[in-house]
Order: C-alpha cells, then structure tokens, then sequence
C-alpha cells in the first residue's frame, strides 16, 4: 500500500512536469490524474495510472522516455497543482534528461531480440544479416555469428542449411520466439540471441 501511495505520488509529480508546456493537456491530463487518484482499489488505482502513463508517452512523442523517478517518499500537497509547484529549472533539467535518453537510446537493430519484456508493437519483426561465422556446441546446436555482431543459438533440432557468407533473416515468433531462415527456403530454425 506504501509502494503504491509512492509510486502514484511520483506519477503525477512525473505527469505533471513532462506535460506542463501544453496548458489543454495539462488540465486534461490533471482531470485524469484527479480520477485515478480517487479510485479506492489500489490495484484498480495503478491500472488506471498505467493507462494514462501510456496514453501520456503517446501524445508527447511515444519514443521519448521520461527520467527515472527514485523511490524516495514523495511530498504530495493535495492543495496545490504540482505544476506550479515545480521551478522553471526542474522543468528544464527533466526535459533535457529526456533529450539525453532519446539520443543515447539503441538503434532497433542492436536491441533486436534483446527487448523480453519491452513493448514489441515499435520494434522490428524481420532483421536481414550476414553469417560472418558457425560454430556447433557438443550438443549438434549451432551458433550464428553475424556480420552486425549479433550471435543467435540455434534452439530446436532442424537442419537449416546455411554457410559463412549466406545472407539470411531473423523474425520474429509469437511469445518471444525468434526464428532464422533465408529467402531461398521453406524451412527455418528457432533460435536465441546470446549477446
């Protein structure tokens, strides 16, 4: 129940401050905050805080990450709009933080079947690679070395037939699967990135 008090004090001060250049949708924004917050179920109350963190992060740009938020007891004045509370300086300090986690953000491609429990709707689906070298276990399994730097773990007993310098793809399956296979072929082997 702490956690959740917590959790909900930093949302809205993190809401508040991300949106705050934006009068309309602060005060929609506000009005939500306003509805979650009265939500006597604390598991209800963070669904609903869920939602309008996504809803947020998809009218502010979707790939913009807000700065991380310490788990650190929050003063909530209840009184007092959380946006006229933050300085012109807190403000700016979260949105160049923002600036500096979108441009260190990975590429799609190094992050390709390292993001388990991301949001996979923006990722890629299909990754085209070189085979820059093989190499097979005790146990007949093969590893895939890519020319991108990526190694992928064959995971099933199929007999892909594929040689150092073929061009092959990597895409993606249902419940995290990922499988490799060329465009010359109806056969593919599941496979797992181990770096």
């Amino acid at each position: 129940m702490k956690f959740s008090i917590i959790r909900d004090a930093a949302l809205i001060t993190v809401f508040s401050l991300s949106i705050a250049a934006t009068a309309n949708a602060q005060q929609s924004i506000e009005e939500a905050i306003s509805q979650c917050s009265k939500e006597t179920n604390s598991l209800q109350r963070l669904v609903c805080f869920d939602r309008l963190a996504k809803t947020v992060r998809e009218y502010t740009g979707a790939q913009q990450q807000l700065p991380t938020v310490s788990r650190q007891p929050a003063v909530v004045r209840p009184s007092t709009p959380a946006a006229s509370v933050a300085a012109p300086e807190v403000q700016q300090q979260v949105q160049q933080q923002a600036e500096v986690a979108t441009r260190n953000a990975p590429t799609a491609e190094e992050e390709f079947g390292l993001e388990h429990k991301r949001d996979t709707d923006a990722m890629i689906s299909k990754l085209y690679a070189q085979i820059s070298s093989i190499s097979t276990n005790q146990r007949r399994k093969r590893t895939v070395t890519l020319d991108n730097g990526q190694q992928w773990q064959q995971q099933d007993g199929s007999t892909l037939k594929i040689s150092v310098g073929d061009t092959i793809y990597i895409e993606r399956g249902v419940l995290g699967a990922f499988y490799m296979s060329t465009d010359d072929v109806n056969k593919r082997m599941k496979v797992k990135r181990v770096n």
